[in-house]
Parts: C-alpha cells; sequence; structure tokens
C-alpha cells in the first residue's frame, strides 16, 4: 500500500474521559490503517489526526499499534503495520507512536530433505523468509510443498502449528518436516545411498555393506547368535543405527553408528517374548521403540530420551486384545509413526492413532476377510500410509488407500505363488511392488497409478530372495537377490522400467538382510 496524497482522521467534540485518552473520539473521527504487507508513504504523501474541541489528554493505543488521539474530542489513526514494513518518506503525524509488540511468526524448514513453505497472510515464503509480524488474533494458514524427490512429513513445533493453521495470538515458532523419498533407506555414512546390514542369527557374524560404485565396500563383525535386528536412529545424526533385542532371554542393545563402519553400545534386559518394531512415536526424530505381546496383549510405548537417545527408555504401559500383527507407518499428517493392526485370523483390522505423549488418540476399525499378507506403503502419492493386502493362494489384491476414516478400495487378480517387496520403482513418489516367483524365475515392476498398476516384466532364476531399495540415490529403487543356500549375490541396478543391470558376488550362506527402515526417517 501506498500513501501519495493525505490521509486524515477529523475528530468531533468530546469531554476528557479518565487519563484524557480520546475522550469522545467524534463519530467518524476514527480510522485504522491495516496492512499485511508494506507499507509505503511517498514524498507527497502525510497521514495525520486532527482532533477536535475538548479537554486535552494523551491516548493510550492498545499495545500493537500506532496510535493518536489529540485534543479529547481528537480524531485517531490507528496504523497496523510490522515495524519493518513501514517505509515513511513523506510525513506521518508525530502523534502516532509506536509500541512494537506484535505477534512473530517464525518458520524452520527441518528433515532431510527439501521444500517451501508460504503462508496466506503476509509474505512468509521460506527458504527466503521465514518470519513474519502479524495482528494481534490473525488467522495464518501454512503451506508446506515438498521439492521433487522430498515428501512432506507433518508440522512440529507448537500445538497450534499441528494442523497448519494457527491463530496469532501470540508469537509462535512452526517447522515443516520434509524427508528424502527414499527414507527408508538404511544409510551408514551420510551419502543418502541405500546400504545394506547382514547378520547371521546362527553364528552372530554381521556386515556392514556401504553401497559404491559397482558393489558394497564391507566392515564386519560379531555379536552373539539369537538377536532380532531393527534398523533406527536414535541420536538422530541421519546415520542408521540397530536396537538388538533375544526373543528368548529378554536382553536389548542400542547399536549406535560411529560414522566408521562399527557400533557403540547401550544395554538393557526386558522381560522375554517381545513383538518389537521401531518408529518415531513423539515426532522428536529419534526413534522410539513399540513391543506388544501377542499371547497377553500388552504393550509398551518405549520413548526415547532426547536428552540422552543412547540411555534407556521412558515407558508407557497400555493393553489391546491378543493376536495382532504389527504394521508401523504414518496414518495422518501430524509427524507421529502410527500403527496398523491386523489379525490374520479374525480379520478384523485397526488404525491406531499415536498422540506423542505414549499412548494412542484415535482408533478407526474395521473387518476383512482372514489371512491377507499385508504391504504398508503410499500407493498414490498423498504422503499418508496406505495398504496393499494380497493373497497368495487365490492371487486376489487390493489397494487400501487411506481416506482419513479407513479406506477407499481398488481390486484386482494376479496368478498365484508370489513373494513382495514394496518401493518407488521408477521415481514417481508413489509406493510400488516388485513381485517374483521363486519356482519359476518370473518378475513384474508393479506400477502404482493409486488406481491399479502397470507392468514390466522379464525371468531370472528360481530360488532367490528380493530386497528393494535405492543404492545409486537416483530415487528409482533398486533390487538386491541373495540365495541364502548357495550365498550368491546380485545388485540389479534399476536403469528403466523393466530394465536392469547386475553384478554378483558370493556373500556365503545364512545371512539374514536388513534393507530398511519400517517407517520414513
Amino acid at each position: 500500500m501506498t500513501v501519495s496524497g493525505t490521509i486524515n482522521a477529523d475528530g468531533q467534540p468530546g469531554v476528557v474521559s479518565n487519563g484524557g485518552g480520546g475522550g469522545g473520539g467524534g463519530a467518524g473521527g476514527y480510522l485504522i490503517i491495516q496492512v499485511e504487507g508494506t507499507l509505503t508513504v511517498a514524498p507527497t504523501g502525510s497521514i495525520t489526526a486532527l482532533g477536535g474541541a475538548g479537554g486535552a489528554g494523551p491516548y493510550t493505543s492498545p499495545p500493537e499499534m500506532y496510535s493518536a488521539g489529540g485534543n479529547g474530542g481528537g480524531g485517531r489513526i490507528d496504523i497496523d503495520v510490522a515495524t519493518p514494513n513501514l517505509v515513511n518518506q513523506g510525513t506521518i503525524d508525530a502523534g502516532l507512536a509506536r509500541v512494537p509488540n506484535r505477534p512473530t511468526l517464525g518458520v524452520s524448514l527441518i528433515g532431510n530433505g527439501t521444500g517451501t513453505v508460504t503462508s496466506s497472510l503476509g509474505s512468509i515464503d521460506c527458504g527466503a523468509t521465514c518470519t513474519w509480524t502479524y495482528s494481534t488474533g490473525r488467522v495464518v494458514t501454512l503451506t508446506a510443498t515438498p521439492d521433487p524427490g522430498s515428501l512432506f512429513a507433518g508440522w512440529q513445533g507448537e500445538a497450534d502449528c499441528l494442523d497448519g493453521s494457527l491463530t496469532m495470538d501470540a508469537s509462535r515458532g512452526c517447522a515443516a518436516n520434509f524427508v528424502r523419498q527414499s527414507t527408508y533407506m538404511l544409510d551408514f555414512n551420510g551419502d543418502l545411498t541405500g546400504d545394506l546390514f547382514r547378520y547371521n542369527p546362527t553364528s552372530g557374524a554381521w556386515s556392514v555393506d556401504t553401497s559404491v560404485l559397482g558393489g558394497f565396500s564391507s566392515a564386519a563383525g560379531s555379536w552373539s547368535p539369537g538377536w532380532t535386528v531393527n534398523a533406527a536412529d536414535f541420536d538422530a545424526d541421519g546415520l542408521s543405527d540397530f536396537f538388538v533385542y533375544n526373543p528368548v532371554t529378554g536382553y536389548w542393545y542400542k547399536c549406535i553408528n560411529d560414522g566408521v563402519g562399527g557400533f557403540k553400545y547401550y544395554s538393557g534386559s526386558w522381560s522375554p517374548g517381545w513383538d518389537v518394531h521401531v518408529l518415531n512415536l513423539d515426532a522428536d526424530g529419534r526413534s522410539d521403540v513399540f513391543v506388544f505381546n501377542k499371547t497377553t496383549g500388552v504393550w509398551y510405548q518405549c520413548l526415547t530420551d532426547t536428552a540422552a537417545p543412547h540411555a534407556g527408555f521412558t515407558y508407557v504401559l497400555g493393553s489391546w486384545s491378543p493376536g495382532w500383527s504389527i504394521y508401523p507407518l504414518r496414518l495422518n499428517a501430524d509427524s507421529l509413526d502410527d500403527i496398523f493392526v491386523y489379525n490374520q485370523q479374525t480379520g478384523q483390522w485397526f488404525q491406531c492413532m499415536t498422540n506423542g505423549a505414549g499412548s494412542f488418540s484415535n482408533y478407526i476399525g474395521g473387518q476383512w476377510s482372514p489371512n491377507w499378507e499385508i504391504v504398508p506403503g503410499d500407493f498414490n502419492g498423498d504422503t499418508l500410509g496406505d495398504i496393499f493386502v494380497f493373497n497368495s493362494t487365490t492371487g486376489a489384491w487390493y489397494i487400501c488407500s487411506n481416506n482419513g476414516n479407513g479406506f477407499a478400495y481398488v481390486q484386482g487378480s494376479w496368478s498365484t505363488g508370489w513373494s513382495l517387496a514394496a518401493g518407488d520403482l521408477n521415481a514417481d513418489s508413489r509406493t510400488d511392488i516388485f513381485v517374483y516367483n521363486p519356482a519359476t524365475g518370473s518378475w513384474f515392476e508393479c506400477f502404482s497409478t493409486g488406481a491399479g498398476f502397470t507392468y514390466a516384466g522379464d525371468r531370472w532364476s528360481t530360488g532367490w530372495e528380493i530386497n528393494v531399495l535405492d543404492l545409486d540415490a537416483d530415487r528409482r529403487a533398486d533390487v538386491v537377490t541373495y540365495n541364502s543356500t548357495t550365498g550368491a549375490m546380485f545388485r540389479c541396478m534399476n536403469t528403466a522400467d523393466g530394465v536392469f543391470t547386475w553384478t554378483g558376488a558370493d556373500w556365503g550362506s545364512g545371512w539374514l538382510l536388513v534393507t530398511s527402515h519400517q517407517t520414513p526417517r
């Protein structure tokens, strides 16, 4: 807004009120200039407040405004604009005194992805402009837009930030969390390419296999046998750690990546028999652990201490009915990882939304038939967790798209006998399915369109285990095949739809491969 002429509030006669302050104020003698952008008073322009007759006395303005009243019946102008955005090249009545304490909104960008944030009011366009001052009480809506190759994983900060709409009754700080598209992958050295971890549960041997051009660079070590291994990031440094648990003895370790191919260890002990999952339950960027006893139904949210992430956990106890299979995924846009549970015997399911305080704030449930194979992912690219289900006996499948109140369904059918692995195979930000028949060697890349699949396929030899991950950071998931009996391994680089180039090695038999995190980091 630019003022080139004269803006004037001409007051009417009035009387002195307590302390002076604009006694009558006058009909038509009150003007508010409210600007969310920049107010420029040109050299030829002026803003004045002319007083009418009446007892003199100062007017005390609301704290967020310029104000002047002059005489008791004087006119008054409130210039409601942020201090940095007032450019005075002309004349502003000296009585328009400024008390600058309007609330400020600050936006920050966090996570290992990239993107921008804009606002419905004001000029926030962050990266470039990340703060703005508003009139008290203004409602501001923030919009987060991820760059290609990144996803918006939700808002963090004050409670009023979490849905992206906030009321400026005080200064606020909000953070937009952008994550890389390949955020499920293991990354041991921070080079943003997918790595592998191998563990032999019989001998205890392990190997960190870092992806390099044409193959892997390996660092080996040994633990005792019998551990279950889950990828984690307990210290939020972007490097993959591990949580290992022995379901027979109850012992556990946080294995913190030391950045040079080894680990630092922090241990504890629980009772035996827990089903262990690693996810982020409180949106602090540090991995937490969810354990469930399938026999008793007891569960714990084991929250990592932000101030001491290498230490133990803070525990919150709860209980469900027994028999559930647990699938961590992100079911809404609040930056918290949630849990999908399915009972293979009864077919009952629930979406369990975490509340960030050790429990669950909402449950949405339904009924399917039993015995579906469950594959979590984001099959329509909206950043919310969906479910793909496949019946290996009948070949029937469904894409179950999360609609915020359950699922919408797309149905189809394949032949039977397929092994499934999920990943983004064509860099379109949707989860796809790689299917392989270990008896025939046939395989297909099944590219999700959100409403079904398109296909590209071929045939390999038989007997492979399939692992899908992005080995070269091109956003196209690649495939690592491994034969646990012969020890043969092939690194299959995805160069185009249905096209792979590969190199092989002999890893030896008996390895358990860990290739991804359970939820995005």
